[in-house]
């Protein structure tokens, strides 16, 4: 479902602190999303990301599977460190980042930072070579609209997971 222009779901530019938010080293890709809510802070960053990954319909699991799948990504769901197979690399009370390769050549990054009113997600990729680069882009507008459907079912207010 695409919500109207009314959502508090927005593409941020990208500032420095969120690029202080990544362990990737020469990074490729960058792009930012901003959800204002007030209830933000009710939840800790691996509570968000998991309605975001794992707390979600089949229709919208269905389309990550999909996505997941074109891109290759490597994810291990039911390790434990990870959320829906992503590892977690970093978790702080105002920030998680969640990590998965791709057998296309590239790694990426998910970093979940929240402050009192407002969830940002980014995503941070790497790749050294050019064939993954130009995979990767090729999938950016999916991953683009993908994003902001997963933050615009994070604030409809699905419960989140126990943690």
């Amino acid at each position: 479902m695409t919500r109207s222009s009314n959502s508090a779901v927005r593409q941020l530019g990208i500032s420095n602190d969120i690029l202080l938010a990544t362990t990737l080293s020469d990074v490729l890709y960058v792009d930012a999303h901003l959800l204002e809510t007030p209830h933000a802070a009710e939840r800790t960053p691996e509570q968000w990301a998991r309605v975001m990954l794992e707390d979600i319909g089949e229709s919208m699991r269905a389309q990550l599977n999909v996505a997941r799948a074109r891109i290759e990504l490597e994810l291990a769901p039911g390790v434990k460190n990870t959320i829906s197979g992503w590892r977690i690399t970093s978790s702080t009370s105002e920030c998680i980042v969640l990590q998965a390769n791709s057998s296309w050549g590239f790694r990426a990054e998910l970093a979940i930072i929240v402050t009192d009113d407002a969830v940002r997600l980014a995503t941070f990729v790497t790749a050294s070579d050019p064939q993954a680069r130009d995979a990767w882009f090729g999938v950016v507008p999916a991953h683009l609209a993908l994003v902001r459907m997963l933050l615009e079912h994070a604030e409809d207010g699905t419960a989140p997971s126990s943690v």
